[in-house]
């Protein structure tokens, strides 16, 4: 939009249909070894040695541009208040995990708009990658080590935004690992229709968050604790698209 060059630094597990759409949209994409947390290592060291502005949504929290990415994600709550005109408000808001960013800013954002009739924040990460859970345990933001890998692609992150974690810490109720089976079921029935519904177009780790409010009303224990029930009125967040679907011949 502002006849900028960027530089889009991806791990070399993220997708590539992903990886194509960002070169449509006319930016340069490099593909990084490793994981999410070893593009971020490298794309902040190489936006220091070329001066390139870096922007990224987990870093330090004295970073003002974090921050300003991080409430972005906020204009998706004044959407959705908007909308709803002050009816039938969320009692949960289920999000995905990653490194934090977008938890945070939704969470953040709701707060302080609702105040204390906030609603319920749950956050849904990986097992394989739950560096926030582990931050909820240590009480700081903290990193999981090992395979990271998922077929929630874009959560496969193993350590939590400094940036973040203040919020996170302060606004999420609870933090909850869920492994792929889920996620993928979720994700397919999203992608089919359903009775009057049309299919939607939501990939494995935009389904995420719908697949941890699924697994928790599998256990009444735990949904109890969080006070999920019937008359819950359940918000999930869609964050990514699925693949590109075959054309119809």
């Amino acid at each position: 939009l502002l006849g900028c060059h960027a530089v889009v630094y991806m791990h070399e597990n993220a997708l590539a249909y992903k990886a194509e759409a960002i070169r449509q949209l006319g930016a340069q994409v490099v593909r990084t070894p490793g994981v999410y947390d070893d593009s971020v290592r490298m794309v902040k060291a190489d936006a220091e040695r070329e001066g390139w502005l870096l922007i990224s949504d987990t870093s330090d929290p004295n970073d003002l541009t974090v921050m300003r990415v991080m409430r972005g994600y906020g204009v998706m709550v004044l959407e959705i208040l908007e909308q709803l005109q002050g009816n039938a408000l969320p009692t949960h808001v289920f999000t995905q995990g990653g490194v934090g960013g977008l938890s945070a800013g939704v969470a953040g954002v709701f707060t302080d708009i609702l105040g204390p009739n906030r609603p319920t924040f749950i956050v849904v990460e990986p097992e394989t990658a739950s560096c926030l859970m582990e931050s909820a345990l240590r009480f700081e933001p903290s990193a999981v080590g090992g395979n990271l890998h998922t077929e929630m692609h874009m959560l496969a992150a193993g350590e939590a935004s400094a940036a973040a974690w203040p919020v996170l810490q302060r606004r999420v109720d609870a933090f909850m690992a869920i492994d792929d089976a889920p996620a993928l079921r979720a994700a397919a029935r999203l992608n089919a229709s359903e009775g009057s519904r049309a299919a939607l177009d939501i990939g494995v780790t935009g389904a995420a968050s719908l697949a941890g409010a699924m697994e928790l009303l599998k256990r009444p224990d735990l949904a109890a604790l969080i006070g999920l029930d019937a008359e819950s009125r359940v918000l999930v967040f869609g964050t990514e698209a699925g693949p590109p679907r075959a054309a119809a011949t």
